[in-house]
């Protein structure tokens, strides 16, 4: 997946995942955006088959 910081690349991988398996952080309430949370680059191996990227 690719994005803006913030996006929300990290929410839809824990909903396709089925379990939070991405750290996630609520959207700021100060300017209505998220938050830039996840450090890292990976590949995850998705249970539905495929990969997902993060």
């Amino acid at each position: 997946m690719l994005g803006s910081s913030g996006a929300g690349k990290s929410t839809l991988a824990n909903l396709l995942y089925g379990r939070d398996i991405r750290v996630t952080a609520a959207v700021s309430e100060s300017v209505g955006k998220g938050r830039h949370t996840t450090t890292t680059h990976e590949l995850i191996h998705m249970p539905q088959a495929g990969m997902c990227g993060s």
